[in-house]
């Protein structure tokens, strides 16, 4: 296995520089930081550290390189964006007519939706491969369950 001393201490010197990420923005019940001020704060830590990234979308994946410009060294990661998703459901429009729209992307052709999961995993990617908190954590949000779907009122038995 190829040994990337070099990227992992700057990863970490990076880290470690990170700014905080405000979550400015506001969709689907969360808060997150948008991408542009995600670069905006990072791209001078990166340069103060001699790394740079790339990502670019790849048929229904999206890739993203983490490089170090000085040893040459990098650290890739491939996200499916779950284009498989991208499906067509009638919905009746306001005045009265039946259409087909794609779910969870009303309004959009289907060029604008791929564009809009490009965005949103480039955000995803980045993030995760820098350790940055860019969305408040929803985890105890997700665990939540309506109790009276849960046997016995949500109650453990002992």
């Amino acid at each position: 296995m190829e040994t990337k001393k070099n990227i992992y201490k700057k990863l970490f010197e990076f880290q470690q520089d990170a700014p905080f990420l405000d979550k400015t923005a506001s969709g689907y019940g969360y808060k997150y930081t948008p991408f542009p001020e995600i670069l905006e704060k990072i791209k001078p830590v990166l340069k103060k550290h001699n790394l740079g990234f790339t990502q670019m979308p790849e048929g229904e994946n999206l890739k993203t390189i983490l490089f170090d410009f000085e040893s040459g060294e990098s650290i890739e990661s491939i996200s499916s964006m779950g284009l498989e998703h991208l499906i067509y459901v009638k919905k009746i429009d306001s005045k009265g007519k039946e259409k087909d729209t794609l779910q969870g992307f009303d309004g959009m052709n289907r060029p604008q939706a791929y564009g809009s999961m490009i965005t949103y995993f480039k955000r995803y990617a980045l993030s995760a491969m820098l350790g940055l908190a860019t969305d408040e954590d929803a985890d105890g949000r997700n665990k939540r369950v309506e109790k009276a779907n849960l046997p016995n009122g949500g109650r453990e038995e002992l």
